[in-house]
């Protein structure tokens, strides 16, 4: 079994974003990962995101607008994850299980 590891990066700006929206913050946040790991959107096979409360969002189900923020992932697996402040933790971990059993590679 190949370790998994994380090869890209990417993070949105810090504070209060009134005028950004989920899709705008995917896109800021997967983008640059997926261009810092040289690799495209295609390369993709699942995606984690990890969100904590959406209550204060229009949309609760947030891993459906990865395919709306990036239409390259329209038919890419795709999962929310939320486990309070540990939600970040609990997305990373669900992909290592997945990267581990062979269901994804990237």
């Amino acid at each position: 079994m190949n370790t998994p590891h994380i090869i890209g990066w990417g993070h949105t700006p810090f504070g209060k974003l009134d005028n950004l929206d989920l899709e705008q913050l995917i896109r800021d946040a997967a983008l640059p990962a997926i261009a810092s790991a040289g690799l495209e959107p295609a390369d993709i096979d699942g995606i984690f995101i990890g969100h904590f409360n959406g209550g204060f969002v229009r949309q609760d189900f947030s891993a459906s607008l990865a395919a709306v923020a990036i239409p390259e992932f329209r038919h890419t697996p795709a999962v929310r994850m939320e486990n309070a402040c540990a939600t970040g933790s609990a997305a990373i971990w669900a992909a290592l299980d997945a990267l581990a059993s062979g269901r994804v590679k990237r």
